[in-house]
Order: structure tokens, then C-alpha cells, then sequence
């Protein structure tokens, strides 16, 4: 079942994005609208600050992690993929 979380503690997301990135302003939208109800804090990464992060990341962003869980969600991702990656934390 999505979103069984039983704690309203915040759940904590990491999203790895550039200035400028169209494709990460869709995601921030699908973001928002799949986690409505559920708390959350995002930390917004800029991967043009470190090297590796462009050299890991480039391709691939936006990037939606789950640090609990050691999980990530590359773009393309809809509702569905945001709230399994949020559920699988309980």
C-alpha cells in the first residue's frame, strides 16, 4: 500500500538538479503533487559544484533520492515511482 507511513515525522529527499534545467522544474511539479499529504524536506542539490556529481549525474538529472533507503529516481519519473521511492521507507 503507497504512503502506509504510520510517523508525520518528515520524510528527508535529496534532489540533485542545475540551474537553468527545464526537465527539473517538471520534475519539482511532479514531486510536489505526488507528496501533497506526506511531509517532507527537500534538499536541493546543484551538481554543477562538484565534479563528480557532474561526472555521475550529468545525464541522468533531475534526480530524485531517497538517502533512507539508498535509492534514486531518474527523470523520467511520474507520481507512481515518487510514492513507491517515499514508501519504501517505512
Amino acid at each position: 500500500m503507497l504512503f502506509s507511513r504510520r510517523s508525520k515525522q518528515a520524510i528527508k529527499l535529496r534532489f540533485y538538479t542545475t540551474s537553468g534545467c527545464h526537465l527539473c522544474d517538471q520534475a519539482l511539479d511532479v514531486i510536489s503533487s505526488s507528496l501533497k499529504r506526506i511531509p517532507y524536506e527537500l534538499e536541493m542539490i546543484e551538481i554543477a559544484d562538484s565534479d563528480a556529481l557532474i561526472e555521475a549525474l550529468g545525464t541522468k538529472i533531475p534526480v530524485l533520492e531517497n538517502p533512507d533507503i539508498s535509492s534514486q529516481l531518474c527523470w523520467p519519473f511520474g507520481v507512481k515511482e515518487v510514492r513507491k521511492l517515499v514508501d519504501a521507507s517505512v
